[in-house]
């Protein structure tokens, strides 16, 4: 299945480049970040309703799926490979942190994730 979607969709019109910029910690100025970083995804952008597992509905502005691997950042306190904290740009200018834990459909062999679903607010 993966090799389906990588022939379909990685070298394709249906991916762009949008930088993450991975939360790392707070200090004293507000939040640190590493330096942003483009990684292939498939992006839908437009207004979406999304309702929250706790009954909030809110308007989603983009869907990044992010269809390689994420690579894990090493900061205490951080939830892997995607953190809410981080920050994602879509090539278009929108810019949001995620407002759903990322959805992670997991290789068995390796528990790496596959893809990763972020919906920004």
């Amino acid at each position: 299945m993966v090799t389906v979607v990588n022939r379909l969709f990685v070298s394709s019109q249906f991916t762009c480049w949008p930088s993450v910029q991975a939360w790392i910690r707070d200090d004293e100025d507000g939040p640190v970040y590493a330096a942003a970083v483009p990684r292939q995804a498939l992006v839908q952008e437009g207004g979406m309703p999304y309702t929250r597992p706790d009954g909030e509905q809110v308007a989603v502005r983009a869907v990044l799926c992010f269809l390689e691997p994420v690579d894990p950042t090493v900061a205490a306190g951080r939830v892997n490979p995607i953190d809410h904290r981080d920050v994602f740009t879509t090539p278009s200018g929108i810019t949001g942190r995620t407002i759903v834990a990322p959805g992670l459909m997991t290789n068995p062999e390796t528990s790496r994730p596959y893809a990763a679903v972020v919906r920004l607010a």
